[in-house]
């Protein structure tokens, strides 16, 4: 690559000269137009001054396209690259970019660089930041505690619980956390009274830290002009060039500067210049249409290896580059991309430019989080309402408690260190939730019939699952020929539950036994990744593989991804859709039966009786949910013969109850990709002011907007009203009875930019994947189901962009309730990884007696889903002869401590204070885990979790910790209780309650005491 700039500088620095004045150019091909960019910044090979270069679109997508074009060249050549986008409303991401490059240009002439600043048409519009200067540098030993803090505050940072995402800060004890809206990652600030003692790099969606930063810079969280007035184009020194790419009002012609204009519109007196990068023939030549035809593919691909042979043979340097956006050619230098070798479309932000984008997510919470006014599980008192946390004397001291209501008004209050024995209650949608009474006698009659009833189903669901695993399979080489290059070829780093499933989908494949496994995972987690490698696996072991997609626009969608995956491999590819001719059908019907194609893709129509195939090993299945019951029939005759894997983004309540129980082969992928940001939900009445707002937000950052509307004899009236609202945006209409070919037709070009507003039915719900479309506005969103707008909001924000979803309720009328509860359920959860969340939140509203059947409808309505799942799953390991690890059961009844949270200074309260934890939510979690914990190691890692996060425990909290530590020993040992009293600790058998052993204890302080007690339980256990 770098003797391929070298090349191209030297003829293109050739041709338009060095004196100032304006420059008129021709379209340049692919990512010619960035190697001029980079040939103009950089210092001239005879030696001269680097320059700082204005590379200016017509919009924003242009705009991100050149950055990561020149961040990909700028590996091999010394030049950086920053955006500078226009302001975008409550963007953090955009203020950071504008921030950062204001500053270098501003600061360049100190220390010039080759620098390209890559701008949009509206960006010259926008008036530069005058606050763009650092507030502060952090590093350790030199900072302040309040001084850290002064800085976040008059900043423009938002105080939080937890930092998520950009513009964010916290403050906990003695660490503050903040993330700058220039950083990829938040950064963890640790003081030791009032200075810095160490910074680390976090993960937001863990919360737990990465690596150590040597330094740290807090930059301003909000954008500050003076007279509105200077523009980046008045920033730039006097020896500055630059680029106008395409036809854009620029407005340009009075900067004075060496300006170059590459096929658009140049002033009268600029000169004209014939240098010329083409595109490579082959794929630049073929419409959409076409290149799914497998031998016209085939022929565009030789046509352009001929090209490159013919070109090498006479001299040519051909270098290969497959993550820039598209190739070029000029005398003597031929610049091939992937985009040349293989039709697909290009991602806006391919993983060459990753290192610029923002790793963002919400912490993934536990489902099992609690608010006042929920119904909730008692295991030993049944089910109450639950009203929220107090502190009550109980003994004479103060102690921390969760208090429930229960039937007759009586209040049952839970000490923290109990929080365990407490769960969310999911019913049944229909039946009235019947509060238990605390003398425990009805409680104790529904909690036994519902543990007869699951022995029963457990014994069901192991026969059957036995069934399939006495099946004879194919056994799998997984570690073929190629696999390693295959797997080094993915373009992006998996996350730690990518790696998880496919070592999972490996085992099963590897196992002489039909695979039927789910991979659960939100949209663009990397569910395809894990098929595609299933698949591969399969071809080369001789296995043929079907791909069903429940829709045409999906399948297609699949089918550009494993020809662009699988490119450079031996492995052919076809499709079957509605698209093809009867001809073209016939051909890979018959390939199909020869073995010749090894993967095929496309919808119900793979299921034709017409299709024979030759060896088929592997099914994959793309939301199963969706295809119909007859197709499902034959589904299930496919596994009878061969291993299927299954796709959902989206958890229905069977496969969450299928999962919770372990009765099905699950993995779930719940790691947020690196780059990806939580949508953000909207509920409003439908009115032009809110939908006009809303699609200008986006079309004034360069994004594009889905429209929802979900009946085909109304859609063209919508179309025309968007149209009155909006008259500057493009639309078009696309729904499922249209003819296939059109359809296909619209929605790619909607994928090319070519309008800004696709009005659609629910077609866009599965696989629609447009990185440009960051808003989605659903037309009456109350008639949707949960999984639905779960679905559909999982259209938009795939990208480093905040996506936006507007839910419009009926512009007046009331809303069923039901309907307010699954909108109300939707904004709730709207973390990255909510999949679950939601799922049991669509559990709860459309209940749970259906998933098995009449019988069990009442037994999961009387103790609760949770709970139910939880019988159900010891049930099943029992039968199984698994040995079964449950929550230490023990009771500690010591004198010398207590809970209270009121105050600081009492060394004997186990707890964790206001103090150390501010949070409700995130104390109660603690609290939970904590309490569950059923291994040292377990709650090792939570202390670890904890010193990360909050800094180091105070007393109170180490307490705390050495409690459930004390537990955990006294179960392992066989104790079920242990009382404390005036300095004599009675230990009490697990199954007579006998007393085991009296230990007399000789330690001043709680935490000693605690200890003593904890060796003698490891000696009794035999440690």
């Amino acid at each position: 690559m770098k003797k391929a700039l070298e090349i191209f500088a030297s003829s293109f620095l050739r041709e338009i000269g060095g004196r100032p004045g304006d420059v008129a150019l021709p379209p340049l091909a692919g990512a010619a137009g960035a190697f001029a960019a980079v040939s103009l910044a950089r210092p001239p090979a005879g030696g001269g001054k680097a320059r700082l270069v204005l590379a200016v679109t017509p919009g924003i997508p242009e705009s991100e396209r050149l950055a990561d074009d020149i961040a990909v060249i700028s590996r091999f050549a010394p030049c950086s690259i920053l955006e500078f986008p226009p302001p975008i409303e409550n963007d953090m991401a955009a203020l950071g970019a504008r921030m950062k490059a204001a500053a270098a240009v501003r600061s360049w002439t100190e220390s010039p660089e080759p620098l390209v600043i890559a701008a949009s048409a509206a960006s010259l519009e926008a008036p530069v930041p005058q606050n763009a200067a650092v507030s502060l540098r952090l590093a350790p030993a030199e900072t302040l505690f309040e001084e850290t803090a002064s800085a976040l505050a008059s900043s423009g940072y938002t105080r939080a619980a937890s930092v998520t995402a950009k513009g964010e800060w916290a403050k906990r004890g003695g660490i503050i956390d903040f993330w700058s809206p220039g950083d990829d990652e938040p950064v963890r600030a640790e003081f030791f009274g009032e200075h810095l003692e160490s910074l680390r790099l976090f993960d937001p969606a863990t919360q737990r830290s990465t690596g150590i930063t040597p330094e740290a810079y807090i930059i301003p969280a909000r954008e500050e002009t003076a007279d509105g007035t200077l523009s980046i184009v008045s920033l730039l020194p006097e020896d500055a060039a630059l680029v106008a790419f395409g036809a854009g009002s620029y407005n340009l012609e009075t900067c004075g500067r060496f300006t170059v204009y590459i096929g658009g519109t140049a002033p009268d007196d600029a000169r004209g210049i014939s240098f010329k990068a083409s595109p490579l023939p082959g794929f630049s030549e073929l419409g959409a249409a076409e290149a799914h035809h497998p031998e016209i593919f085939d022929a565009a691909r030789k046509r352009l290896e001929k090209h490159l042979d013919a070109a090498a043979k006479r001299g040519w340097h051909i270098a290969d580059c497959p993550q820039l956006s598209g190739g070029f050619e000029i005398p003597s230098l031929a610049v091939v991309t992937k985009a040349d070798r293989v039709f697909a479309k290009r991602r806006l932000r391919p993983s060459s430019a990753a290192g610029r984008g923002t790793s963002a997510g919400r912490r993934i919470g536990d489902f099992s989080e609690l608010e006042p006014g929920e119904y909730v599980v008692h295991l030993n008192h049944g089910v109450g309402r639950y009203t929220g946390s107090s502190e009550i004397v109980i003994d004479g001291r103060r102690t921390e408690v969760f208090t429930i209501e229960y039937d007759g008004g009586s209040l049952l209050h839970v000490p923290a260190t109990h929080a365990h024995l407490v769960s969310r209650y999911v019913g049944v949608a229909g039946e009235t939730v019947r509060l238990h009474s605390l003398d425990g006698r009805k409680w104790a009659a529904d909690k036994a019939a519902a543990e007869k009833a699951v022995k029963d189903l457990a014994a069901q669901l192991l026969e059957t699952q036995a069934r399939r695993i006495s099946t004879e399979g194919f056994a799998y080489d997984v570690e073929c020929d190629g696999m390693e290059a295959f797997e080094a070829a993915f373009p992006y780093n998996e996350t730690e539950d990518q790696l998880a499933a496919i070592a999972d989908v490996k085992a099963d494949l590897a196992a002489p036994r039909p695979m039927d496994r789910l991979i659960c995972g939100d949209a663009g987690y990397g569910k395809t990744e894990v098929a595609m490698r299933a698949a591969y696996i399969a071809a080369m072991n001789g296995r043929q593989t079907a791909v069903l997609a429940p829709t045409t626009v999906l399948a297609e969608q699949h089918l550009e991804t494993f020809l662009s995956r699988f490119d450079g491999t031996p492995v052919r590819i076809e499709s079957i859709s509605r698209l093809q001719s009867a001809k073209s059908k016939s051909g890979t019907f018959e390939r199909i039966a020869s073995g010749v194609c090894d993967i095929v893709i496309g919808t119900h129509a793979i299921l034709s009786p017409k299709i024979r195939f030759k060896n088929l090993g592997l099914v994959i299945i793309d939301e199963e949910q969706r295809f119909g019951v007859r197709h499902k029939e034959f589904l299930k005759h496919l596994k009878a013969s061969a291993d299927v894997l299954t796709l959902s983004a989206t958890p229905i309540p069977r496969t969450l109850y299928l999962s919770m129980t372990g009765t099905r082969d699950l993995s779930v992928i719940r790691t947020p990709p690196r780059e990806r940001v939580a949508v953000e939900t909207t509920v409003a009445r439908n009115s032009p002011e809110i939908v006009r707002a809303a699609i200008r937000a986006e079309l004034a950052r360069g994004g594009q907007v889905f429209y929802l509307h979900n009946r085909v004899a109304t859609i063209r009236a919508v179309e025309k009203r968007l149209r009155e609202i909006c008259p500057e945006a493009r639309t078009t209409v696309a729904h499922g009875q249209m003819d296939s070919r059109e359809l296909a037709a619209r929605v790619r070009a909607f994928e090319r930019g070519e309008c800004d507003i696709l009005v659609s039915t629910t077609i866009v719900e599965s696989g629609i994947d447009i990185p440009s479309a960051n808003t989605i506005i659903v037309d009456r969103a109350d008639t949707f189901g949960l999984a639905d707008l779960y679905q559909l909001r999982g259209r938009v924000g795939r990208s480093a962009k905040q996506g936006h979803a507007l839910m419009l309720m009926p512009p007046d009328g009331l809303v069923d309730a039901e309907a307010r509860e699954r909108l109300d359920a939707l904004r709730r959860h709207g973390a990255l990884g909510a999949g679950f969340d939601l799922a049991l939140r669509d559990l709860e509203l459309r209940g749970a007696g259906n998933l098995l059947g009449p019988q069990q409808s009442g037994h999961i309505a009387a103790v609760g889903f949770n709970l139910y799942c939880k019988l159900l799953k010891k049930t099943l390991a029992r039968l199984k002869g698994e040995k079964t690890r449950e929550t230490p059961d023990v009771t500690l009844n010591l004198d010398f401590t207590g809970s209270s949270f009121a105050s600081d200074d009492d060394p004997s309260a186990a707890r964790i204070p206001y103090s150390y934890v501010e949070d409700d939510m995130e104390r109660m979690s603690l609290l939970r885990r904590i309490a569950e914990a059923d291994t040292r190691r377990a709650l090792a890692s939570i202390a670890r979790e904890m010193k990360d996060r909050f800094g180091p425990a105070p007393e109170s909290a180490r307490l705390l910790l050495d409690l459930a530590s004390l537990k955990i020993a006294c179960a392992e040992a066989g104790f079920s209780r242990v009382d404390a009293k005036n300095g004599k600790a009675v230990f009490r058998d697990a199954s007579t309650l006998a007393i085991r052993s009296v230990k007399e204890l000789k330690g001043k302080t709680p935490r000693r005491k605690i200890a003593e007690l904890l060796e003698f339980a490891k000696r009794a256990s035999g440690e």
